[in-house]
């Protein structure tokens, strides 16, 4: 006679076999742990500066301090730049103000220049005029016309160049219109003034005519 079980309580205390699909999860379940270990481990392994030499936080330390210099080097370099054009921006107003003065001051000299004919008219007619007649009302409207024209040109800078007789010739400053000689007066001497001068502005606008001897 054998000894198998024969009663029911027997039977369901033997140990039944594992389901294959519950093995299988398992099997999955411990697959996907030992890789997500093995995900983390690398990452963290990512993260944690290597023992080599360019990876050493020494090694990191020179290339930021790198990275320092050269960031200043290109700021002192911007700044150079800006200077530089800050410079040739100045000088360039500078250059195109001064051109305009004289551009405006070319001008105003053409124009008292064409003026000057008609200011010595009027001193010769003033200088020319009859003795009688430089008390009448129309002497006395000329003179005043003349002293409003000179009075305009003399608020633009216009000068009449000073010269008297004896003084020596200066050729930038005076025309020689004829020469004479002179018993007792020194070459070059200036003999007589024959038309009047100007400057404006300190520059000559037309030279005195005069005589001077040889």
């Amino acid at each position: 006679m054998t000894d198998e079980p024969t009663n029911e309580k027997e039977r369901r205390e033997e140990p039944r076999p594992e389901p294959e699909n519950d093995r299988e999860r398992e099997k999955g379940s411990a697959k996907r742990d030992a890789e997500n270990e093995e995900r983390t481990r690398r990452a963290q392994s990512e993260e944690r500066p290597e023992k080599g030499e360019e990876g050493s936080p020494k090694e990191g330390k020179r290339k930021r301090g790198d990275e320092t210099r050269e960031a200043r080097h290109d700021t002192h370099d911007l700044v150079d730049t800006l200077k530089r054009l800050q410079a040739e921006f100045e000088n360039y107003k500078k250059r195109v103000d001064k051109e305009q003065q004289e551009q405006t001051g070319n001008a105003t000299a053409d124009l008292v220049r064409k003026l000057l004919p008609l200011l010595d008219n009027f001193e010769l007619a003033l200088e020319t005029a009859p003795q009688e007649e430089k008390k009448s009302p129309f002497f006395e409207g000329v003179k005043l016309l003349y002293g409003q024209l000179r009075e305009t040109l003399d608020e633009e800078g216009l000068k009449v160049t000073p010269v008297n007789v004896g003084d020596r010739f200066d050729p930038y400053a005076h025309e020689a219109l004829l020469t004479e000689a002179a018993e007792g007066k020194e070459k070059n001497a200036i003999l007589e003034v024959l038309q009047k001068g100007y400057t404006l502005n300190n520059k000559v606008l037309r030279t005195v005519k005069v005589k001077v001897a040889k």
